[in-house]
């Protein structure tokens, strides 16, 4: 009691006194709730004004129907009503919503003077519990005290007075409200992230210092197909995350379809609207909701949802007026991010396209070139060959001069196929494109290679799937093949395997069909993956590089794609993807990766 006194004697602002009451009693009696409620006018229901549990936890204002004819009794007789154990004589619902779990036992003490009941002092516990006769009077005593708090307050403040405090804790409550706004819109024109973006409009308005809403949801405008998606989801003091709920415009739509479709706020219980209903969790009490559009430079963006299901407070104008400024400045936020979303990607667009606009003037310089000195070394080479050949005919009792025109023999050959290979890649193939079947052109391929691998020990495993035909050039594709197949041989001097499997796949941009050939030789240097495509690069003794070169130029030019997947020590794996539909696909730019897990041929 002392303490009691001192708490009634510590501050003039009556809410704050009755919060340090009920708190008070929380840690005096270890209940696990303990609230006081205002009898209103008329005597029809109760207000909660203040209250406390073992978490500490402020409640809001609830309204309490007291039609329960044993506590109806017992404020109006000004004695307690105790339960020891709770029994199904003595309704819960109200309570058990209040305290948030399912209470087990029961105390309410009047809070009265002689002349007026001014409300009741409930506690709640989580288990049975025997009230003392000792603990009745010690509360009898406290509620006589809460009574004198509510007397004298009545006797210092005249209506004048009360109306000043009044305006004063609504200016408070604005200047509260403001300030959230305006930390929060800093906030929000300094960050291009849309998701950073909804879970902070979320925070502020369900954060112990924001806006003090209990719940808010935010849907977002999905264009294509002309529905609302709930993106975010918050509750007070809990982080939720939202829920696959899609809300279409039209008279299905409910409260949010018409807030889109007529751009203003709307305030409406959400038990009266079956969309509502979906979007809080079903089953629950639910109190008035607002639905405010989210609306930037003309343009409807989504809908923010709020309500205050813990106290069942309505919601007001001034309310209304707070959270379409949110909206606001939520909208302008979201419509930056999108934009600096669009210009961050279409720079990134610009770039790759500049550089693969100066590769392809590169390469087109480099290929007239090569072109122009393949024919002028071409002409005296061939003259060599067939001089040297001749030659040979005619030397036949020298020895060492037969070996010495062999090996220009030799020598002219290997110029005379790099030559051939230069003007392959320097000039625009001719291209004949039909319909072909993927698997027939592998099987030749292996059939051609198939005395190389014999002689190498080099086995070869076949895994071809029922695919479509496909529209290319027969011959341009079999050389491409027979490239990769190649190297997959000269990347294995020793011996080893060789697996080559055909399948459909399906990716953003398309069907294609793919061929993959995984070899078991000693893959790919890191330090050279990403040049293996470059003209005239190449890690072997032997070889003019124009090989992997061509070959990406040839898939490119049937709008596909060559894949990578490198395993340095244990071979690399070579997909040739080219798409089912007919149509080029444009040109597409090679991205060689490491492959982490390791996996051997079985």
């Amino acid at each position: 009691m002392p303490r009691l006194i001192k708490i009634n004697h510590a501050t003039v602002d009556l809410k704050d006194r009755l919060e340090q009451t009920v708190l008070l009693i929380v840690e005096a009696f270890e209940v696990a709730f303990c609230g006081f409620f205002s009898l209103q006018t008329g005597g029809d229901h109760f207000i909660l004004e203040a209250a406390s549990d073992y978490s500490h936890r402020k409640e809001g204002r609830c309204r309490l129907d007291i039609k329960e004819e044993n506590l109806r009794q017992a404020i109006q007789k000004k004695r307690p009503l105790i339960i020891a154990e709770w029994s199904n004589d003595f309704p819960k619902e109200y309570w058990q919503k209040i305290a948030g779990y399912e209470p087990r036992s029961f105390l309410g003490i009047p809070v009265s003077d002689e002349n007026v009941t001014y409300g009741a002092l409930v506690l709640l516990h989580d288990r049975p519990r025997a009230w003392v006769q000792e603990e009745v009077n010690l509360l009898d005593l406290a509620s006589q005290e809460m009574a004198g708090m509510l007397r004298s307050t009545d006797v210092l403040l005249p209506s004048e007075e009360r109306i000043v405090e009044t305006l004063a804790r609504e200016n408070a409550g604005m200047v509260r409200e403001l300030s959230t706004l305006y930390k929060i819109s800093g906030h929000l024109m300094t960050t291009v992230s849309v998701d950073e973006i909804g879970k902070t409009v979320i925070k502020a308005i369900t954060g112990d210092e924001g806006l003090g809403f209990d719940r808010a949801v935010i849907c977002l405008m999905d264009e294509q197909e002309e529905v609302l998606k709930e993106v975010w989801r918050g509750e007070k003091g809990e982080e939720s995350s939202a829920r696959d709920i899609i809300i279409p415009l039209n008279k299905d739509g409910g409260a949010l379809a018409r807030a889109v479709q007529e751009r203003v706020p709307i305030t409406i219980n959400a038990n009266s609207d079956p969309v509502l209903s979906k979007i809080w969790f079903e089953g629950l009490d639910c109190a008035d909701c607002a639905v405010v559009p989210i609306i930037a430079k003309y343009k409807v963006m989504g809908v923010i949802v709020v309500d205050s299901f813990c106290n069942n407070r309505a919601i007001t104008k001034e309310n209304v007026c707070v959270i379409s400024m949110l909206a606001n400045h939520t909208g302008l936020a979201l419509d930056n991010a999108r934009l600096y979303t669009f210009l961050d990607r279409t720079n990134k667009e610009l770039v790759e396209a500049r550089g693969l606009l100066a590769e392809a003037e590169k390469l087109a310089a480099m290929g007239e070139m090569a072109s122009t000195l393949a024919h002028e070394i071409r002409n005296p080479l061939v003259s060599i060959g067939g001089l040297a050949r001749r030659a040979i005919k005619v030397v036949n009792g020298d020895n060492g001069g037969k070996r010495y025109l062999e090996v220009i023999v030799d020598e002219v050959g290997r110029l005379e196929k790099t030559l051939n290979e230069l003007l392959d890649y320097a000039q625009e193939p001719e291209e004949s494109y039909a319909k072909k079947d993927l698997n027939h052109i592998v099987e030749e391929c292996l059939e051609l290679m198939h005395r190389e691998f014999e002689e190498a020990s080099i086995t070869v495993k076949k895994d071809l799937k029922s695919i479509p035909l496909i529209w290319c050039d027969e011959r341009q594709i079999k050389h491409t093949l027979f490239n990769i197949l190649l190297n997959a041989r000269q990347a294995m001097p020793g011996g080893g395997a060789i697996r080559v499997s055909s399948s459909v796949e399906e990716d953003d941009a398309g069907g294609y069909v793919t061929c993959t050939i995984k070899d078991t030789g000693g893959g790919i240097p890191e330090a050279s993956l990403h040049n293996i495509f470059n003209p005239f690069f190449t890690t072997k003794k032997e070889g003019s590089g124009l090989g992997l070169a061509i070959s990406y130029r040839i898939v490119s030019h049937h709008g596909g794609k060559i894949e990578v997947e490198n395993e340095p020590g244990h071979g690399v794996a070579f997909s040739v993807k080219l798409p089912m539909n007919p149509e080029p696909r444009g040109h597409n730019v090679y991205k060689p990766k490491n492959k982490i897990k390791k996996q051997k041929l079985e």
